[in-house]
């Protein structure tokens, strides 16, 4: 019975070992292989998202910027100006109402278009600023209406995406 008992044991260990194998070589190289494959078929698309990206983030940010020039308006009840200076524009509260940044108007945000890689501006119809007045009406700073766009193109991509409003300050993008 004992001995019965240690070949049933022994054998068990013995098919236990030999289950335990690893991967072979060809097994390893197989799958390297496929991830290699695989990575290069998906690299190409990788590359042109990312220039898609920086455009969309930077129309969207021109958006919200609009609105929060709009909204910080008719909050402040002063006129808020976004003034398109050499690659950005900055936006503040005009509290002397004179369309120019000085010592008593705060300013909200400063930003360049250098910060989206391989984003740049090809038309701006708003002319070089745009003002908000306390009701929320859009105005281009000779009087005019404020209704315009402006597209923002991806160098590398090729794609362009425009940022347009309204007289009535209807803003979209398209």
């Amino acid at each position: 019975m004992e001995r019965h008992f240690r070949k049933m044991c022994n054998s068990n260990i013995d098919d236990f070992s030999k289950s335990q194998s690893g991967f072979t070589v060809l097994e390893i190289m197989v799958v390297l292989a496929m991830i290699v494959i695989m990575a290069s078929i998906a690299m190409p698309r990788i590359t042109n998202i990312i220039p898609r990206y920086h455009l969309k983030e930077a129309a969207r940010t021109f958006y919200m910027d609009l609105r929060q020039a709009r909204s910080s308006a008719i909050k402040e009840g002063s006129p808020c100006i976004i003034e398109f200076i050499t690659g950005g524009y900055r936006i503040f509260i005009d509290k002397n109402q004179n369309n120019t940044l000085d010592g008593s108007d705060s300013l909200i945000k400063q930003v360049q278009w250098s910060n989206y890689s391989d984003v740049q501006v090809s038309n701006n119809t708003f002319g070089t600023c745009l003002r908000f007045g306390s009701d929320g009406l859009p105005r281009n700073c000779s009087g005019g209406f404020g209704a315009g766009a402006i597209t923002l193109n991806s160098t590398s991509s090729g794609a362009s995406l425009s940022v347009s409003m309204s007289m009535a300050g209807s803003i979209r993008i398209q």
